[in-house]
This record gives C-alpha cells, structure tokens and sequence, in this order.
C-alpha cells in the first residue's frame, strides 16, 4: 500500500506546481458596485435677450460697440436710481444686471452704457485730457476686461469729456471714443463717419420758439472789473455770425468768427438756445457756448446758459445790446 500514498503524495505536488507556474493565487468573487446616481449639469447661462437682441443689430450694422446716453445723476443719486426713473429697464433689462465693476465712476454727472458686438472683445477704459487739436489723449487706465456692457458715469464739463473707451474685437483694429453730449441737441456728439451705433432713448422735444429774429448787428458797452468793455455781435441769415470784444475808442482785443445753430431738439438745452460755435481770428482758441437770446425789436438781451460766457466773469449772467 506504500504505492498508494506515494501516488496521492505526487498527486498533491503536481497541483501545487501547476497553481504556482500560473503565479496566480484564488481570488475572492468580486461584489458589483452600487450604482451612482446621476448628477444633472446647470442649464448653461443666458444672456439677456435684450442684450442679445441689440448685439445682432450691432452685426447687422457692422457696428464695434454701441454705446447710449442714461441721463444725468443728481446730486447723491447713484446709476441705479437713475435707471429707475427711465424707461431703460423696460426697453433693455440687461442694464440692470451690470454691477460691480462693471460700473466704472469717475468725475463727472453724465452716465452712459457701452456694449461691444462681441462678447469676446476686449474693452478698456482710460482717463484722457484734450490735446490742443482737441483730440483726446488717454491718460491712466481704470478698467480694462472684456466684451461685457459697462456702465460709465464721467465728464465734469459740457465739452470736454475725460474718459476714453476703447473697443477691440478679436482679430480686429481698436475702435475709440470719448463719450459726450452735443452741445446743439443733447445727443451722444458721435463723429459723422462714426461706426459706433447709438441706442439711446431720446424724449420727444417740447416745441418752443425757434425764430432767428435776432438776425442783425448789435451792440454794448458793459462794465467788467470796473473797467468798460465794447461787444459787438453780429448774426448773419447764412448761420454765419462775428464777435468782437475790446475797449471803447480802441482797437479789438478779439474778433471771433463761425456759425450759430438754433437748438430745435434737445434734452439737456431750452428748445430755441442758441449755440454758438467760433474761433478767434488772433490765437485761434476754440469758443464754444449756449445762450437764449430774447429780441425786444430794439435791444437783444444774450443770456449765458452753458460753455463759454461772452466776457469773463459772466457766466450765468445777461448782456442787453442795442441795434446798430
């Protein structure tokens, strides 16, 4: 029987060799995974369609950037309360949805609203000063990011704004502009070959007397720092007109020449003001200025409202001249 047990004993052997040639041991059975639930990803974000709506005119125009006139804060008001007593929201709902830093402050009342055409372009925000060919030269950056809308609030004066936007589009060339109002009618003063679109919300103009009965030569001799001073102005029927300002029985310190515009439409200006808009013919400085001019039949009564007054000192003030 000793034959046997060898048998059972190299019976036991070749098992063991066989497992170990394999170099596998036995694995226990693996138990299935419990199953996750699946997770269901956040309906991607919108934009307004307003906003979007105004981005497909701005490409059908070929427009950059459009930008629009809000109004003008009063004194402690912020963008918000001004949006609030405008038909804005209603019209384009996305301008309540630009906060934060999207909301760039700088000196100034007048508050407006950029938007890019492309939601990837860059936009960049400067402080500027005007050169003496009046264009703007841009000074320190103060926002920069990209083809968001921003809302702008700036320009302490009526003819030289003091911010300069700059709107770049992929693969594009820069589009620049310094925001500020027409001084004839109170809209955004875009250069003619400007391809930036305006979508401001303009009133309906009240009526008012728009005659130029005032056409003529006129005359006055007015006291400025106790000293007299002789003004003459002179209003031709082809918008042409000439100033000239010096002292009685000498020659003129200043003769300035250019053109008046009536104001027919404006939201800033009484309808019937008067800009004038000339140049002096001795160091050719630029005069820009609104007035209401009130015609008696032998006096003109030339109140100063905005811009540049007559005579130094009299801004805000009234000069009577006489018919000549």
């Amino acid at each position: 029987m000793v034959w046997k047990r060898w048998a059972a004993l190299g019976l036991s052997l070749a098992l063991l060799l066989g497992l170990t040639a394999c170099g596998q041991e036995p694995q226990p059975a693996e138990s299935p995974e419990p199953e996750t639930p699946a997770v269901e990803a956040p309906a991607p974000t919108t934009a307004d369609p307003s906003l979007t709506d105004l981005r497909t005119t701005l490409a059908e125009k070929d427009s950059p950037w459009a930008i629009a006139f809000l109004g003008d804060l009063s004194q402690g008001s912020s963008p918000e309360d001004l949006l609030a007593e405008t038909n804005y929201p209603e019209t384009y709902p996305f301008l309540t949805d630009i906060t934060g830093d999207q909301v760039v402050t700088y000196e100034g009342t007048e508050v407006y609203c950029v938007v890019p055409q492309d939601e990837n372009a860059s936009l960049t925000v400067q402080t500027c000063i005007c050169g003496e060919d009046g264009q703007p030269i841009p000074q320190e950056t103060i926002y920069q990011g990209d083809g968001q809308p921003v809302i702008l609030v700036c320009n302490v004066s009526d003819i030289i704004p003091n911010l300069l936007v700059t709107v770049t589009a992929p693969g594009g060339s820069p589009v620049s502009y310094a925001p500020g109002l027409s001084l004839c009618d109170g809209s955004v003063a875009l250069p003619a070959d400007s391809a930036i679109y305006d979508f401001s919300l303009y009133p309906d103009a009240p009526k008012g007397n728009t005659d130029t009965d005032f056409l003529g030569s006129w005359t006055a001799t007015v006291t400025q720092e106790g000293r007299e001073v002789l003004c003459q102005l002179d209003f031709q029927s082809d918008g042409t007109m000439t100033y000239r300002v010096g002292y009685p029985d000498s020659e003129w310190m200043d003769v300035l020449e250019g053109t008046f515009y009536v104001i027919e439409t404006s939201s800033q200006y009484p309808v019937g003001s008067v800009l004038f808009e000339m140049t002096s013919t001795m160091d050719k400085s630029p005069f820009w200025g609104v007035f209401s001019l009130e015609n008696s039949g032998s006096a003109l009564t030339v109140t100063h409202i905005s811009g540049d007054s007559l005579l130094y000192g009299f801004d805000g003030q009234a000069i009577t001249l006489t018919a000549r």
